[in-house]
């Protein structure tokens, strides 16, 4: 019984030292990111590109990508899908930059308009519409890490917040004039009409 005892112990023991190792090894490769912001405002129909700059800090090279997550993806205009081979002990100086563009949608903030695409204003609303989720810089292939029937990915994220402007508009002042110059030509067809009318019938 006792020497049952003994083998699960060393047993046991033998995991962990396993699992210490394994996790110094898939420390060895990992990727560093640089971002200048966390929070950008865009005006509708807006492109915008920021750049992202990757490097390797660790010892072992290895093959790095960025992504994007959260409601950002839906103003991502860019496949920032490739593949990035870095080699190890990269610093932050010699981190190679990406650009991440986003651009947003032309028609954000609804327009009341009277006729049609004419004499329109927007109402800009308390809150402003915004996006909102993180560009992530993941490990995709390393040599050097064991396999063991599963993969962990290594990973380190910044967050970002895209805010669309609004601006409110009014009616211009080309549109006030095209609009009282249709009403008079409205009022003189009018009395035109009716002199036209009245003519002829004095004269029947």
């Amino acid at each position: 019984m006792k020497q049952i005892l003994s083998l699960s112990k060393f047993f046991l023991f033998s995991l962990l030292i396993l699992a210490f190792f394994i996790s110094l090894s898939a420390a060895r490769t990992g990727p560093g990111l640089v971002w200048n912001t966390e929070s950008e405002t865009l005006s509708e129909g807006e492109t915008r590109c920021l750049t992202y700059s990757l490097y390797n800090p660790w010892e072992d090279s290895g093959t790095f990508q960025l992504s994007v997550s959260g409601s950002l993806v839906n103003l991502s205009s860019t496949n920032i899908s490739a593949s990035h081979y870095l080699i190890g002990s990269t610093m932050r100086k010699d981190a190679l930059p990406i650009l991440v563009c986003f651009h947003a949608p032309r028609r954000v903030y609804p327009q009341d308009c009277i006729l049609g695409y004419f004499f329109c204003k927007t109402v800009c609303p308390k809150n402003l519409t915004s996006y909102s989720g993180e560009i992530q810089a993941s490990l995709i292939s390393n040599q050097s890490l064991p396999s063991f029937g599963s993969s962990t990915t290594l990973s380190i994220s910044a967050p970002l917040d895209l805010k669309i402007a609004c601006t409110s508009t009014s009616s211009s002042i080309f549109e006030v004039v095209v609009l009282i110059f249709l009403v008079l030509c409205l009022v003189l067809a009018i009395v035109f009409r009716s002199k036209f009318f009245s003519f002829k019938r004095l004269n029947v």
